[in-house]
């Protein structure tokens, strides 16, 4: 059975799932997604509409994003017309902002370790900036 990985974005930072779950296939996994939002969804005092879920397999290849915008809008029933839509659409925006945000970090980091090889110092690099999403 293979290992899925739940990563919140969530206010321009992502956090990220170490553990993983046990998901019988995609099916699955986007079932214990929505069970994840829903808690959070409940248990949160923010804006949770802006976040999502990324979920990754065991192998580090991106399943699908799960949009929380798209989960409340089951939850609101009645919502004024557009209002879904424009939710939903600033949540995928955010989420793209910040995997190129994130992108960006990562090429700094992999330039500052080339950098430091090229001066014969490697040992100047710290690397906890770079995780690969």
């Amino acid at each position: 059975m293979p290992r899925c990985y739940f990563h919140l974005r969530a206010e321009g930072k992502i956090v990220r799932d170490p553990i993983g779950t046990d998901c019988l296939d995609v099916a699955a996994a986007y079932d214990k997604a929505t069970d994840v939002a829903l808690d959070l969804m409940r248990n949160s005092d923010g804006n949770t509409r802006l976040w999502s879920l990324r979920v990754v397999h065991e192998h580090g290849e991106t399943m699908f994003d799960l949009y929380f915008a798209d989960i409340a809008a089951g939850l609101d029933g009645e919502r004024p017309y557009g209002a879904h839509e424009l939710t939903a659409e600033t949540g995928r925006r955010l989420t793209a902002l910040s995997d190129a945000v994130h992108q960006a970090r990562r090429t700094i980091a992999e330039s500052r370790i080339l950098l430091a090889r090229a001066r014969g110092k490697p040992q100047l690099v710290h690397n906890s900036a770079y995780r690969p999403l």
